[in-house]
This record gives structure tokens, C-alpha cells and sequence, in this order.
């Protein structure tokens, strides 16, 4: 009876400890033990029952919170316990929140849109160095009537003109972007073509002029032909007829356009009917041409001035010239390794050639300023419509103007026995010589030499570079 017992007493001990041990074994674990403020931290809990509800709870929300997941973050510097919950019992972990790192910003960038149009806006991009550094900015418009900023960055576009953006750090720090404000784009109203439907001969060009609406706008304006093998159109609008046929040439801008239908004929003999449309054309040809080579003589009873002119320019500039003119007066100009060399009735002098005097030299001695004048009756109706065609010998044509008919006033009719155009054609004109007969029979004669497209070899004076 006393075995009986005292086995029953170390029976009920053992189920007394058993039942502290499981009362003490829900845990929890923390996969950090410190974390900074911001930065997050995650609780676990082992012991407790199968699908039973785990609450926890922070023993300081202002230092560290928890949710229902066990996730913990960091709220301000300091301790905290994190308790778990479960079937009545509790278990709990410590855990340290750390203040951030602050990091003093050595430097500062700033990035954006360097144009922008009136009426829009951007928010500016703003770095700092080194990463992960934080401090308050300001910022500042050079010209907030062109362009404002707000306190966020914020740009807004107002008038056209310049505005430096400056962005400034607490510790004076700052960075700057230049913008440029443009004007907001003008749609296009219209298009319309200078020029209305004709023809051409093979070989003839014609530029090709247009109007916008509203006026003085820019726009991106667009050449096209319908059919390039008939007639082709440059991105400048210079239409150069290839062969017999027709074809639309397009114009267009702003979603506008205009058309104009140029018929190409077989026009290789020379005639009253073509000769105005060939002449321009020739002379058209040269004038648009990087390289050419003319001479031009006028000779009267009195005098004889003779021009010789060639070049070979550049897109902008002017690689070689030689203007080179002997009569009454002497002048000569010469373009060569980037100079000018003008001698002026045996006046030498030398000058840098330029963007800007390039455009001049091409103006003042280029092929339209060449023939203003001597040729001047090429643009003049009236001329041509009282021409008749005298002869024609081994492509060597003679017109003769009826002086009774003609009505133009590049001629004076008066005192005059006749006046005659001859024309050097082979496929192209590459003579015109005016010859005037007076009364007395004494005979004036002005005559432009077509003598080549291709790049001219001038000989210049060999003491050019003492000038």
C-alpha cells in the first residue's frame, strides 16, 4: 500500500510538470534584433496550437508597430517588446530601432527639357550626392515672366524668351538649366501654289513658289511628284522635266496641300515657240548650278568690254572664282584657298573669305547680276512675239525682230537698220549673241558664251599671293 502510493505521487508530479512545460512553451522569434527607423523586421511564433489566432502587439506603437502578420517597423529611435498571443499564453522578443544615418549632401543635379513651348510645362528632376542623402531644395526662375517654378519643381512655360532654373539645398548646394521658351507652332490655314498648270520641254526646269496662310509662318513644306519619270521635283520645289507625259506635282504643309499638273513635250528642236522657255532655262541651269564657266562680250564702235566669269562653289561657300572683266575698265577677282583677291585698275588688295562676303562675292558677281542686263529682252514678251526665224545653218540659228511690230522697250527701234538674235543650239543653247545694225550700218554686238557646267580649271596670275 505504501509502494502504491508513493508511485501514485511521482505519477501526479510528472503530469504537473508536464502540464508547466506546456504552458511555457509558445516562443517568439525575431528575424532582426535591430533595425533602423523605416526598415522592417519580421516575428515568428512557434508552440502554439494548430490554427490557433495569433494576435501581437508593440509595447511602445511610437518606437516600433506590428501588424497581425508579425510584421514589425521601425517608427523612432528606441526599444520595444513585441508580444505574441496564443491559446492564453504569451511569449515576447525585444527589439532596438536605430535612427537613420544622415548623410550630408556634397552635391546636387538638375535635369529636364532644355526648350519647351509657350503654355506647356515639366517637372524638373533634381539628384543628389551621394545617394540616399536627403535635405530641403529651393527653387528660382531667372525670368518668371518667361518661365515660373514652384516649390516642387514644377515649370510652366509663359512667354518666349530664356530662364535659368537654379535649385538650391539646405546646405547651399545648387545646380542650374538653362531653358529656352519657344512659340507655340501656328497650324497652317493653306497652301497654294505661285505657279499654274503648263508645259515643258525635256530638259526645262521651272521653280516652283508657294504662299502660306496665315503669312510668315514656319512650316515644313514638302515637294512630291506623281511621276518622277516624267518630271521630278526638289525638296527646294525646282522641277526638271525628264520625259514626254504628265505629272502632279504635290506641294504640302500642315496637312495642306496644292497641285499643279505640268506637261513634259519633245520639244529638242529649237523654235519661236520654245526659244523664251529654252533660254531661261539655260541660264537658269547655270545660275543654280555649284559650277559653271560663261563669258560675256559687249562690243560697240566705241568700246569692247569682255567678262569672264567661273566658279566653283560650295553649298555655303565658294571653293574657286575667277571674275575677270578687260575693256574701259579693268577689274578682276579671284577665290582661292580661302581668299579674295581683288585687283581694281591695277588696285591689288586681299581679304579672309567668309560665310558673309562669300554671299556677296555670289551675289554681286553671279550669273544673274552676269546678265541683268546684256540679256535683259529674255523676260520681255514682246520681244519674242515679233521674232521671226531668218536661217538656220549646222545648228546655228538667226532670228530677226521685226522693228515695225515690236512693242517692248528694250530696244529703241529708232535709227536702227535691224536687230538679230543668233542662237548656237545642240540640244542646248550655248551661244546668244545680240547683234543691232544701226542706219549708218555700224554694228553692236553683245554676246554670252555658255561654256560648261563642269568644275572650270582658272588659271590665276601667278603672283596672286603677293596682291
Amino acid at each position: 500500500m505504501k509502494k502504491t502510493f508513493i508511485f501514485f505521487v511521482f505519477l501526479l508530479v510528472g503530469f504537473l510538470l508536464v502540464g508547466c512545460s506546456r504552458e511555457d512553451s509558445l516562443k517568439i522569434e525575431l528575424n532582426k534584433t535591430e533595425i533602423n527607423v523605416g526598415e522592417t523586421a519580421q516575428a515568428t511564433v512557434t508552440g502554439a496550437k494548430e490554427g490557433a489566432t495569433i494576435t501581437y502587439e508593440s509595447s511602445d506603437s511610437a518606437i516600433a508597430t506590428v501588424d497581425n502578420n508579425g510584421k514589425i517597423t521601425g517608427v523612432a529611435a528606441g526599444d520595444a517588446d513585441i508580444k505574441a498571443k496564443a491559446d492564453g499564453k504569451e511569449a515576447s522578443a525585444k527589439i532596438k530601432v536605430k535612427p537613420l544615418e544622415v548623410l550630408e549632401v556634397t552635391g546636387v543635379s538638375i535635369s529636364g527639357q532644355s526648350q519647351m513651348t509657350v503654355g506647356t510645362s515639366q517637372t524638373l528632376s533634381v539628384t543628389l550626392e551621394p545617394a540616399g542623402a536627403t535635405t530641403g531644395l529651393s527653387f528660382l526662375s531667372s525670368a518668371p515672366d518667361v518661365a515660373t517654378v514652384s516649390g516642387t519643381g514644377k515649370v510652366e512655360a509663359l512667354a518666349v524668351g530664356n530662364a535659368t532654373i537654379t535649385v538650391t539645398t539646405a546646405n547651399n548646394k545648387s545646380a542650374t538649366l538653362a531653358i529656352e521658351v519657344v512659340a507655340a507652332p501656328v497650324e497652317v490655314e493653306s497652301i497654294t501654289l505661285d505657279q499654274a498648270d503648263q508645259e515643258l520641254g525635256i530638259g526645262q526646269t521651272l521653280q516652283l513658289t508657294y504662299a502660306l496662310v496665315p503669312a510668315g509662318i514656319a512650316a515644313d513644306v514638302s515637294f512630291a511628284s506623281d511621276a518622277e519619270s516624267v518630271a521630278t521635283v526638289s525638296a527646294a520645289g525646282l522641277v526638271t522635266a525628264q520625259a514626254e507625259g504628265s505629272a502632279t506635282i504635290t506641294v504640302s504643309a500642315g496637312g495642306k496641300s496644292d497641285t499643279v499638273v505640268i506637261t513634259v513635250v519633245d520639244d529638242s528642236e529649237l523654235t519661236l515657240e520654245n526659244l523664251q522657255a529654252k533660254m531661261n532655262a539655260a541660264i537658269t541651269t547655270y545660275n543654280s548650278s555649284l559650277n559653271g564657266h560663261l563669258k560675256l562680250s559687249v562690243v560697240t564702235p566705241e568700246t569692247s568690254v569682255v567678262t569672264e566669269f567661273a566658279y566653283a562653289y560650295t553649298e555655303d561657300s565658294i571653293n574657286e572664282l575667277m571674275y575677270k572683266q578687260t575693256g574701259a575698265t579693268s577689274i578682276e577677282v579671284y577665290v582661292k584657298s580661302g581668299k579674295i583677291y581683288t585687283n581694281e585698275n591695277g588696285s591689288k588688295s586681299k581679304e579672309d573669305l567668309t560665310a558673309a562676303n562669300a554671299t556677296v562675292l555670289k551675289d554681286q558677281y553671279g550669273v544673274n547680276k552676269l546678265v541683268a542686263e546684256a540679256m535683259k529682252f529674255r523676260n520681255e514678251f514682246a520681244f519674242f512675239n515679233s521674232l521671226t526665224l531668218e536661217s538656220e545653218v549646222e545648228g546655228v540659228y538667226t532670228f530677226n525682230l521685226d522693228l515695225e511690230t515690236y512693242s517692248g522697250t528694250t530696244f529703241k527701234p529708232a535709227a536702227k537698220e535691224s536687230i538679230k538674235l543668233v542662237v548656237e543650239y545642240d540640244a542646248t543653247i550655248t551661244k546668244l549673241e545680240i547683234q543691232v545694225t544701226n542706219t549708218d550700218l555700224n554694228v553692236s554686238k553683245v554676246t554670252l558664251e555658255l561654256l560648261g557646267l563642269e568644275k572650270p580649271t582658272i588659271t590665276f596670275p601667278s603672283d596672286l599671293i603677293l596682291w
